[in-house]
């Protein structure tokens, strides 16, 4: 059976760059996925007729309204598919009339500057929870005898609550291990970003 439908689940690093975004989303609509939603966490699609729309990410100006703004694209045939923070996921018919937003620099530096603490707090509460999660892990196991002082002399027993407790650092190590790895990368880029874009401001000014 064909699906009609895809929810794809993406990085912190991946939400916060409005040139990653912008490719896949079109990259996707070429191949007949129609992008319908943008989250932090996820993306949603749905099967469509390839090439129908075409997306631009544009970094919203401070000061001006979301809502207001949305309701004047409208009138262009452009709408909104979501966002995340000053991020504006924007679609419209692949009619062949031209589809060129702008982003100031100051926007599109202030954005990037937003991603990099988005980032580094990732960064952070990931090394955070891991230390708490291999605690957790090296505390139960010593409490049901697997390993330390009486590790070999006294029954292995693990009760239920610490089987469950197991069970949700099992689940958790590997989103904090994801984080680790991810959010370097993410403020890698980002900086790079605003290190381009502040020399390109220079060069206006």
């Amino acid at each position: 059976m064909v699906k009609d439908k895809k929810v794809l689940p993406h990085l912190s690093s991946y939400a916060n760059d409005p040139e990653r975004i912008e490719e896949q989303a079109n990259r996707m609509a070429k191949e007949g996925w129609i992008l319908e939603k943008f989250g932090s966490l996820f993306s949603t699609y749905r099967r469509g007729k390839a090439g129908e729309y075409e997306y631009r990410v544009q970094v919203k100006e401070a000061g001006i309204d979301r809502l207001t703004y949305i309701a004047e694209l409208t009138e262009f045939g452009i709408e909104e598919v979501g966002g995340v923070g000053d991020l504006l996921v924007l679609r419209k018919k692949a009619d062949g009339t031209p589809f060129d937003l702008y982003s100031d620099l100051d926007s599109l530096i202030a954005q990037q500057k937003k991603a990099v603490r988005y980032l580094r707090a990732g960064l952070l509460l990931s090394l955070g929870w891991m230390s708490i999660t291999l605690m957790n892990i090296l505390m139960t196991l010593m409490n049901a005898n697997v390993i330390g002082k009486y590790a070999g002399m006294a029954a292995i027993s693990f009760r239920s609550s610490q089987v469950f407790l197991l069970a949700a650092s099992a689940l958790l190590l590997p989103i904090c291990i994801v984080g680790i790895v991810d959010c370097p990368r993410g403020l890698r880029r980002a900086k790079q970003k605003i290190a381009a874009l502040e020399a390109e401001r220079v060069i206006q000014e």
